[in-house]
């Protein structure tokens, strides 16, 4: 049941309130209202929104490394080193659900930005490129870790939240060092002992919020399509092409600006994945092939999974979902079905026929769009 503003006065006044209140309330409604975000004012106000108590609350942000969970990945290329994935607690990802889906504004955060923004993916991504004749592929290391806590509270702070509620939300959705309340008669900030968090891969709001906290890197990247080029970035990868053949030294002046532009944001390009190609018949953007006509699946990702129903036919379910090294069938039964699930979006005539064969072959469905468990080429 809604309640007049005048109502809300007359409540606020009754129980104390002052005119000023009054004034950062509404002013707290308005700007959250324009940034398209549900308006919060209190930690505690935070507690009762997301059913998650308020002293609990208060734990974990003082203290976030308890309540995540870290598993290690391997990453794709054999002998590269591994990929943390932090998990977070029951109790933190319900707030942090609760973050993602009302506290950051509906939208896409940038023109050129694709991943973790509903209504854009990687085919969106890839397509932009079709009919590139120079193709360049940048990366950036540490990707999630650079993106800082400070960055994040202005996320918050920029939708319309109070001060001190961003901060606490930027605590809730960043990890590292532990933070102290500061219990001082005349302190005039409520937590001391404050250091850099950062961004933690594995929490469900680190995309978007990697995204709003990169706008203006994004602008800045956008720009250069000014000049001709057209660049997308998609997380940590940034694609940049060109309809005609670059030469050496365009391509290396491009990567240098990039490189010093990106450097402001503490964010540094991985040199070992930076990639140059021209004049190829199918380029390789994202994991799909673009070429001048469009998007589709590789070749060598389609034999792969081909390859998995060869395998199960051959010597079972379990056995080859233990050959793959999954803890149980059916999380291997879900990395399939997520698979077919995402090849749908691309090649959606292909998807058909190995959903068809999944299903001749007994493999119970799973909805797992998005639920991929472990990586094809």
């Amino acid at each position: 049941m809604s309640v007049s503003s005048h109502a809300f006065t007359e409540g606020l006044f009754a129980a104390g309130g002052s005119p000023a209140l009054l004034r950062q309330i509404h002013r707290v409604n308005f700007d959250c209202g324009n940034a398209g975000v549900t308006p919060l004012y209190t930690l505690g106000h935070l507690a009762f929104l997301s059913a998650v108590p308020h002293g609990v609350l208060r734990r974990m942000l003082l203290e976030t490394k308890s309540h995540y969970t870290e598993q290690r990945l391997a990453k794709k290329k054999p002998g590269t080193g591994y990929r943390t994935i932090r998990i977070p607690s029951p109790a933190l990802l319900k707030v942090q659900r609760f973050i993602l889906g009302r506290c950051l504004p509906p939208g896409p955060s940038s023109p050129i930005s694709y991943a973790y923004t509903r209504g854009r993916g990687i085919r969106d991504a890839a397509e932009r490129h079709v009919g590139a004749r120079t193709v360049i592929k940048l990366d950036y290391s540490d990707f999630f870790s650079s993106v800082g806590s400070k960055a994040v509270y202005r996320v918050f702070e920029s939708a319309g939240y109070p001060e001190l509620l961003a901060f606490e939300m930027a605590m809730l959705c960043t990890y590292g060092a532990t933070i102290q309340l500061n219990n001082e008669v005349n302190g005039n900030r409520p937590y001391k002992n404050v250091s850099r968090r950062f961004l933690a891969q594995g929490a469900p709001t680190s995309g978007a919020l990697s995204n709003f906290a990169l706008r203006s890197l994004d602008k800045s990247l956008g720009e250069f399509e000014l000049s001709g080029f057209t660049l997308t970035r998609y997380a940590d990868d940034i694609t940049i092409s060109s309809p005609r053949t670059m030469t050496q030294k365009e391509v290396g002046s491009l990567i240098r600006n990039i490189t010093e532009l990106s450097s402001t944001y503490n964010l540094s390009l991985n040199k070992s994945k930076t990639q140059v190609l021209r004049n190829k018949n199918s380029f390789r953007i994202l994991g799909l092939s673009v070429t001048s006509s469009g998007v589709g699946l590789t070749r060598p990702y389609k034999r792969s999974f081909e390859s998995e129903l060869f395998g199960i036919k051959k010597g079972g379910l379990s056995n080859q979902a233990i050959y793959r090294g999954y803890s149980s069938p059916m999380d291997y039964i879900a990395f399939l079905w997520g698979h077919v699930a995402f090849a749908k979006g691309i090649d959606p005539i292909w998807s058909q026929r190995m959903s068809e064969r999944l299903e001749s072959m007994g493999v119970p469905f799973i909805d797992a769009i998005g639920v991929f468990g472990s990586s094809l080429p």
